[in-house]
């Protein structure tokens, strides 16, 4: 199954996020920033969201990434 993930993080820490059945999503790219939201699970010692509602809120363009 194709699968995109995404790391997000902030300064407490990181989280991935990964959208199962999807190459790419318009508008994520690195140094975008959006919020991520659903059920948090533990995979290999790290924090993982599958499938998550989120909202872009910036891209690289207007953040000066």
């Amino acid at each position: 199954v194709p699968t995109l993930e995404c790391t997000i993080s902030d300064d407490t820490g990181r989280i991935t996020v990964a959208f199962l059945g999807r190459r790419q999503i318009a508008g994520i790219e690195t140094g975008t920033r959006m919020v991520a939201e659903g059920a948090v699970s533990s995979r290999g010692g790290k924090l993982m969201m599958i499938n998550p509602a989120y909202e872009l809120l910036a891209s690289p363009e207007t953040t000066g990434s």
